[in-house]
């Protein structure tokens, strides 16, 4: 009790005690604030990331004209239906190529153009492994949107003598590309479909050159998957028409790059350990996983996570020094007070005590304060934002975020608040220890 009431003397007599307090709520708070917006941060990207990467994807390491078929008869075991992890499978054929529309405007037709990835679909199939019904309904232009109905049949594509083709909102709007043509002036939803196309040398079986091969192309949907890297590059379009336009009709060449997979909702959180199970048990597969695609990018994330708590990390520190330097300096200038209780029977145990639960009681008050203060920001942050008229997403730069996401983690905010307090605690021990060797002799013989 003595102890306790030594504390709150302390306390009440040293006001800068409460400013080092101080210090450790603002430290605490900060650290809280900044690890909630860079979890939000990574959660926003993390899921505009995968809503078009499938869960895994799978190639023959020497892939056959049937390449497709031999990859869903080796994984038939696997499929859900069968007591598997995989709900659905569906190939895609990949490769690059320009895009070229032509758009009327005032002073004459303009031509556009642009470096493009196509991707060859099953339209049946891909439906099922990436949300594409979501993404094209995700385009709320109303000049962009979908024609006539949403079906997963590719007869809705391939019905008309010219293809239709789905495009991103960004590339869309850089090639002025509508789904309704005549609507809109300056804007068209004919294009032109650019590639290399294999061909075999004349009177050579195994010598290839590549030439150019175009496609006349509509564009009959636009889709918003919220990654402009993605939507600024994708077009997607039927899969055998894209075959036929790399390697021309009837060529014996793989039909498909890849295969892409979705598997069960269980089998999400442990993804890497079923890739590494389905890579051992088939050799000849090359299995990738979302996150192996997306690597750099979630690696970065974590990277800048890690380096933002080393410096916040550090300020709590420097705050924890302030705490340390004002137990010190009272330890200093408390020696005739460290003195007197040692000469009325107060133990050096006892002093340490003192010292130590008063470093810890000012850094569970510095720790519940910035926990009450970051929580509360956290949770106001944008409007925090807008009340100081601070702009943070300039409306003319096409950000995917409006508001500055945040995730507030209760066992973070609980590791934060508890580290602060054992640096607290560690802080006062030490000054503790140099009270706890004071002799009251020395203390008191100019008394």
């Amino acid at each position: 009790m003595d102890v306790l009431l030594l504390i709150r003397r302390y306390l009440r007599t040293r006001r800068i005690a409460l400013v080092a307090a101080l210090f450790v709520a603002v430290s605490v708070a900060a650290m809280i604030l900044i690890t909630s917006v860079m979890d939000g941060f990574r959660h926003r990207i993390h899921t505009k990331v995968r809503g078009v990467e499938p869960d895994l994807t799978f190639r023959m390491k020497s892939p056959p004209r049937d390449h497709f078929d031999k990859v869903e008869e080796m994984l038939a075991g696997q499929m859900e239906d069968k007591g598997g992890t995989i709900v659905s499978l569906s190939p895609r054929l990949v490769t690059v190529g320009f895009l070229f529309s032509k758009v009327e405007q005032a002073r004459g037709p303009v031509e556009y153009r642009k470096g493009i990835k196509i991707l060859g679909v099953d339209w049946e199939r891909i439906w099922d492994v990436i949300p594409l019904e979501r993404i094209i309904r995700d385009c709320k232009d109303p000049f962009m949107e979908f024609q006539g109905d949403l079906r997963q049949d590719r007869d809705v594509f391939t019905e008309e003598a010219v293809p239709g083709v789905l495009v991103g909102e960004a590339l869309a709007r850089s090639l002025r590309l509508s789904t309704r043509p005549g609507v809109l002036f300056g804007h068209t939803n004919d294009a032109t479909n650019v590639t290399g196309r294999l061909v075999l040398e004349p009177g050579h079986d195994d010598r290839w050159r590549v030439d150019g091969a175009n496609l006349g192309c509509r564009v009959v949907g636009v889709f918003d998957s919220g990654r402009d890297d993605f939507d600024g590059v994708h077009m997607i379009m039927d899969r055998w028409e894209l075959h036929a336009l790399r390697y021309g009709d009837g060529a014996d060449r793989p039909d498909c790059t890849t295969i892409h997979a979705r598997v069960t909702t269980e089998a999400r959180g442990r993804l890497d350990d079923l890739k590494a199970e389905l890579a051992a048990r088939f050799p000849r597969l090359e299995v990738e996983s979302w996150k192996d695609r997306n690597r750099g990018l979630m690696d970065a994330l974590d990277v800048e996570k890690r380096t933002m708590a080393l410096v916040l990390g550090f300020i709590v520190v420097l705050a924890i020094c302030l705490i340390f330097g004002l137990l010190y300096m009272m330890v200093v200038e408390k020696t005739r007070d460290v003195g007197v209780l040692r000469s009325m029977g107060f133990s050096g145990r006892r002093v340490v005590v003192l010292f130590l639960a008063y470093g810890t009681v000012l850094g569970i008050m510095g720790s519940v304060l910035g926990a009450v203060l970051g929580v509360w920001l956290v949770k106001n942050l944008n409007l925090v934002m807008e009340n100081l008229g601070i702009e943070v997403f300039n409306p003319a730069v096409p950000y995917r975020f409006h508001t500055i996401p945040t995730i507030l983690d209760p066992a973070q905010v609980m590791l934060i608040c508890g580290g602060t307090v054992v640096m607290a605690m560690i802080a006062g021990a030490v000054a503790a220890l140099k009270a706890s060797v004071i002799d009251p002799v020395r203390c008191l013989r100019y008394e």
